[in-house]
């Protein structure tokens, strides 16, 4: 490992790289950090040994402090998901993004009744009112409107609704235990609509989209 100042706060660590969970890295790969532990520059000297999480910017990669962890951490987070082992219904579901899954099923005692596929950081769940199914919701795009016209006429304080604001979700229709290989419907739809108050001339009232 060699060290060199980038700038008064900044240092360039370069490392040889021995083993990789994600990425192509090659033989050797340049971190810029903080210059201090301080700051929360990386521990550790010439000829440490460390695991580390690390983001590109730009043209190069930076890591921290914070995101430096044990090797067998490091193995622990990356390794494949344990066997579903859960029993009865659902009665948690979790959305985010976790590696190729982005929704997890729990039973009563919080052991995995499954998992649900799929690429994104799931930011919207809606349970159907069957019980049976759910939608997972990944933002797609948010859009801006300035000429739609739905819903009833308002005042506020003289001040009326002239645009509105829509986020556009691609998702999954799934089993609300996400057991087994049952075929998924993937779904489009719209959600938090928010408005940008415009003042009109005189008070006079526009149409406004209620909220959803």
């Amino acid at each position: 490992m060699d060290r060199r100042d980038v700038d008064e706060y900044t240092v360039e660590m370069t490392f040889q790289v021995d083993e990789e969970f994600k990425g192509d890295l090659g033989d050797t790969v340049v971190i810029r950090t903080p210059g201090t532990g301080a700051q929360c520059g990386l521990g550790g000297g010439v000829g440490s040994r460390m695991a580390l999480f690390a983001n590109e910017e730009e043209d190069h990669l930076t890591s921290s402090l914070g995101l430096q962890v044990s090797d067998s951490i490091m193995r622990e987070v990356t390794s494949p998901f344990p066997a579903p082992d859960g029993r009865g219904d659902a009665r948690l579901v979790i959305g985010g993004s976790f590696g190729e899954t982005r929704v997890l099923a729990l039973d009563r005692a919080g052991r995995i009744l499954g998992y649900g596929y799929g690429e994104g950081d799931v930011q919207e769940l809606s349970i159907c009112p069957d019980e049976k199914f759910l939608i997972d919701g990944v933002l797609l795009s948010h859009r801006l409107n300035d000429r739609g016209r739905i819903g009833g006429n308002y005042f506020v304080d003289g001040t009326g609704f002239r645009r509105w604001f829509y986020e556009l979700y691609t998702g999954s229709l799934r089993r609300l235990d996400l057991r087994g290989e049952a075929p998924e419907r993937s779904v489009g739809f719209v959600s938090h609509i928010t408005f940008a108050l415009e003042a009109i001339p005189g008070g006079a009232p526009v149409t406004a989209p209620p909220h959803s």
